[in-house]
């Protein structure tokens, strides 16, 4: 960059000052150092020119270096920051190739359990137990046959008993078991065949 030569007149002091900087920037600073020297010269009688200047140059020193500081201080918070943030980008991407081994992981295991769900069911088919035989009601039981009912007994007349009577007696029938329910022989004889060898019996006496 081209050098250039301004000349300042600061508190009725001309000088030739040769900077980089174009000339307006460099007249503003000349403008501000008389101003700084004034209001110093204002503010005491007894300061000299002089003294304006040297203690208008120390005010401008100290605000230099706290403003190096200060910049020295803002750089070393953001080289901070830049470290920082260059970890936590790093933390990042470990984190999301993290995640996507763990999705990997996650979709072999599914496959995994899908095989062995699959498989199961397919042993499960191989051993299911045959289906269970009916089972067959059991038969209403008959119902008990009813008892024999006794003959009604018929009251004989005198006549007719001493007819009966005056007959000659069977030999005895044995007891013939034919059921549960059977009765003696001599018990079934039919009532018609008993009373029609009385009635025969006794046309026969009133012929003799």
């Amino acid at each position: 960059m081209n050098k250039i030569k301004v000349r300042l007149n600061i508190c009725g002091t001309e000088c030739t000052l040769t900077s980089e900087d174009n000339e307006t920037y460099v007249l503003a600073l000349g403008d501000e150092v008389e101003k700084s020297i004034q209001s110093i010269m204002s503010k005491n009688d007894r300061v000299s020119l002089t003294l304006a200047a040297i203690i208008t140059a120390l005010s401008f020193c100290d605000e230099s270096k706290k403003a190096v500081a200060a910049a020295d201080n803002l750089r070393s918070q953001i080289k901070d920051y830049l470290e920082d943030s260059s970890r936590s980008r790093l933390e990042a991407d470990e984190a999301r190739r993290e995640i996507e081994r763990m999705k990997q992981e996650i979709q072999t295991l599914r496959a995994r359990l899908s095989a062995g769900e699959a498989a199961q069911s397919a042993e499960r088919e191989l051993v299911r137990p045959a289906p269970a035989a009916p089972v067959q009601e059991k038969p209403e039981p008959l119902p008990e046959p009813k008892p024999l009912e006794e003959p009604e007994e018929f009251e004989l007349s005198a006549e007719e008993q001493s007819l009966e009577e005056a007959r000659p007696t069977a030999p005895a029938v044995p007891n013939v078991h034919t059921g549960h329910y059977s009765r003696p022989a001599s018990a079934q004889v039919p009532e018609e065949l008993d009373r029609s060898s009385f009635m025969s019996f006794f046309e026969k006496k009133e012929t003799d």
